[in-house]
């Protein structure tokens, strides 16, 4: 999965900054909840050419087929 560069609201730096969103984004894969990375978008922000509730819905949808098929949560295999 590849993760994508965003800007955050919370003041800290880069690097700290850099590594929430990380964190952030991978748990709220991990556990198949968009709300969980929610918090941390930009509201002007564009992701994969969609506004940031565009880009919420597409990953909730995604993770709606998932649950639809009895996954409960997924796991980060590199």
């Amino acid at each position: 999965m590849e993760l994508i560069k965003l800007k955050t609201k919370q003041e800290t730096s880069s690097i700290d900054n850099s590594q929430l969103i990380k964190e952030t984004f991978i748990r709220a894969c991990n556990q198949l909840d968009a709300s969980i990375f929610e918090p941390l978008i930009d509201e002007e922000q564009y992701f994969e050419d969609m506004d940031k509730y565009r880009f919420l819905q597409n990953m909730k949808s995604r993770f709606d087929v998932l649950k639809g098929e009895g996954v409960k949560e997924v796991q980060l295999v590199m």
